[in-house]
């Protein structure tokens, strides 16, 4: 677990208390602990150690090989232990090892060294097929770029999660106001009974105005136990992305509700263009393409590089150690002591190129494909911002007018409640104020959770975490 990581697990701790429960804390929670997030994560590792198995190929070898021939009229008998260090720079390989070799007939004479053994230094040198690029090289390049798509994977799908997370987290929060509200109308009811039946015994009031109060409150009644269940169906749908240490959902009790949302605040027209360019910069979908795109042409270049002749220039010295050594029978047939170097080229080419021709063109097809499915995500971004940017904008208006709504309904049922103590009014009047009141505390409350839905939507858009 990165150093990140844990700190938001240690900064996520009280997550289970009883203090308000933030939009934060969620995102915190979800980014420790959230089971898809936790997958990515393990992607991207494997995808590291997918990297350090591409990086094996360029591991130091160490070869070895040894024979006697007990039975045989010479008894020859041979050892041979090598080191092989391929490199990364234009497909150079380069080695050097020990033989031993005595005992051996004439025809057989390569096998034999000096006495003490020999010593031998050399180097292959691929100079056309292999040079700019080979299939370890493409291996590491391609196992470098998967690290970084699993990479940008993980943080794609810490985009999707913390906008669904936010979502669930405000639409939570609406269901608790709603509630607050209903529960608001029916403290109204119910206090004022009392009220009315002084005022029925006194015979200001007719007895069915009573009644009628009764109603409201077992129609409120109702209303708050809908929205209690509303808000525990909300409180589930966000448990999904709040979780314990032990990684397990936590329903967040209502207790935990803020008192209010955040007031909604303007939305600055010049930053339009900033969170365009932003978003075209850093959406993770448009990076991983990008990989992906780099991955299919440098797998290009390597077909193409295939079609050329494979032309391998070996270099190697050799020298014997201690006195020579005599086979054959005549004693002046000795192995030489001076040092040696050998020379060679080999050339290896298919004459019709299909198979790297078939790949290449197949890749190419691809590429072009990748470029076309580009422009389309491109447009899709700069549309998903100029959306997101119009909705916001249009939710800040409508919690303004609704606001201003709500104050207005307020005034008017403070008045006709004053009238009914007047007795100037009746409890469906009342009722009518009361209602129209709670409607527009209602689309309050839904205003306000439209724009911060907006609002984690455009943040989602331009590639930023609500």
């Amino acid at each position: 677990m990165s150093l990140r990581i844990a700190l938001l697990a240690l900064a996520s701790v009280s997550e289970t208390g009883t203090a308000s429960l933030t939009l934060q804390d969620v995102l915190t929670s979800v980014e420790v602990r959230f089971p898809p997030l936790v997958v990515a994560r393990e992607k991207v590792e494997a995808a590291k150690g997918a990297r350090m198995s591409a990086d094996g190929a360029f591991d130091l070898k160490v070869k070895g090989k040894g024979g006697y021939d007990p039975l045989g009229y010479y008894g020859g008998a041979v050892a041979d232990v090598a080191l092989e260090q391929p490199t990364r720079l234009w497909g150079i390989s380069v080695y050097g090892g020990y033989r031993y070799g005595d005992d051996f007939p004439i025809y057989a004479a390569k096998s034999l060294t000096g006495e003490a053994g020999e010593l031998r230094l050399g180097v292959n040198i691929p100079l056309w097929q292999g040079g700019p690029i080979d299939e370890a090289r493409l291996g590491v390049t391609l196992a470098e770029l998967g690290v970084d798509v699993a990479g940008l994977e993980r943080d794609l799908k810490g985009l999707e999660v913390s906008q669904k997370a936010a979502h669930a987290y405000w639409k939570w929060v609406a269901a608790g106001r709603k509630l607050e509200v209903d529960r608001g109308m029916l403290r109204l009811a119910e206090a004022r009974r009392g009220f009315v039946e002084s005022r029925v015994a006194r015979g200001d009031l007719a007895a069915l105005e009573l009644v009628d109060n009764d109603r409201l409150v077992a129609d409120r009644q109702a209303q708050v136990v809908a929205s209690e269940a509303a808000l525990a169906r909300a409180a589930l749908a966000l448990s999904m992305f709040l979780r314990d240490e032990a990684g397990d959902p936590v329903v967040p009790a209502p207790e935990r509700l803020p008192p209010d949302f955040p007031e909604a605040a303007p939305v600055p027209a010049e930053g339009l263009e900033v969170l365009l360019a932003q978003g075209l910069a850093v959406r993770p979908e448009l990076a991983r393409l990008e990989r992906v795109q780099t991955g299919l042409r440098a797998e290009l270049a390597f077909q193409q590089n295939q079609r050329a002749p494979a032309l391998d220039l070996k270099v190697e010295a050799a020298k014997d150690l201690g006195d020579p050594t005599t086979y054959g029978p005549d004693p002046a047939f000795k192995t030489r002591g001076e040092a040696q170097l050998g020379v060679s080229l080999a050339v290896t080419w298919p004459v019709e190129q299909r198979k790297a021709r078939g790949k290449a063109a197949a890749l190419e097809a691809k590429l072009r494909a990748l470029e076309a499915e580009q422009g389309f995500l491109r447009d899709g971004v700069q549309v998903q911002i100029r959306e997101a940017h119009v909705a916001l904008e249009a939710a800040r208006r409508r919690a303004e007018l609704v606001d201003r709504t709500y104050g207005l309904t307020q005034a008017l049922e403070q008045a006709e409640r004053r009238k009914l103590e007047l007795g100037q009014t009746n409890i469906f009047v009342v009722n009518l104020r009361e209602e129209a009141t709670a409607k527009a505390a209602k689309e309050r409350v839904e205003a306000l959770a439209a724009y911060h839905l907006a609002r984690a939507d455009l943040a989602v858009a331009a590639g930023d975490r609500p």
